[in-house]
């Protein structure tokens, strides 16, 4: 796979030979000197403005079929913010992530001084090949529960081991055997199916 990391622009935001300088500081001060904007450079709540933040509940109850309110929504700054904010919601120190080969450098960045494992897949035309990470929820179904568990909803080892009836110990080695296949998988060039 070419690594495409060295290109200019690639990983470190935009060329900025091609941003149209003067002609954005002339939009921003048509917009500054009217009086009517002095409220947009005021304080906004800190989970973005409410108004907004009803209407985009309101659209995605009625496109998404999801059942929302402005509360449950939260406006960041942008992609880097919120990525940042859900690996420090989501993910421990020493967790997997999936991502694709060419990923956002900072995300990966990020990723890293968060103390994750990454684990790129390939990715084509259609998008990220997801065969690699169905392939764990077919080898072994104890195995894929764990990482539903474990992923999704958050429970602790400990947690697992009282559920199934188990030694915490056990759940760590299921754990460590579903880690390996994922890893065997997404590191295999062929994409053939392994088993333990």
């Amino acid at each position: 796979m070419p690594n495409f990391r060295h290109i200019n622009g690639f990983h470190d935001g935009a060329d900025t030979r091609l941003v149209p300088v003067e002609e954005l500081g002339r939009a921003y001060k048509s917009v500054l000197i009217r009086k009517v904007s002095k409220k947009l450079l005021s304080h906004v709540d800190e989970m973005g403005a409410q108004k907004f933040r009803e209407v985009l509940s309101d659209y995605l109850n009625a496109s998404r079929g999801l059942q929302t309110t402005h509360e449950n929504i939260m406006i960041t700054r942008g992609s880097q913010m919120a990525i940042y904010l859900l690996t420090l919601v989501l993910f421990s120190k020493g967790e997997n992530i999936i991502v694709g080969d060419t990923n956002y450098y900072y995300a990966d960045a990020l990723f890293k001084a968060a103390g994750m494992n990454i684990n790129r897949v390939k990715v084509d035309d259609q998008g990220i090949d997801v065969d690699a990470v169905e392939r764990l929820f077919t080898f072994n179904p104890r195995l894929a529960e764990l990482v539903d568990l474990k992923y999704f909803a958050g429970f602790s080892f400990v947690d697992i081991a009282k559920m199934w009836g188990l030694s915490e110990r056990t759940v760590q080695r299921d754990w460590e055997k579903a880690r390996l296949f994922l890893h065997r998988v997404l590191s295999q060039a062929d994409k053939s199916m392994l088993t333990l």
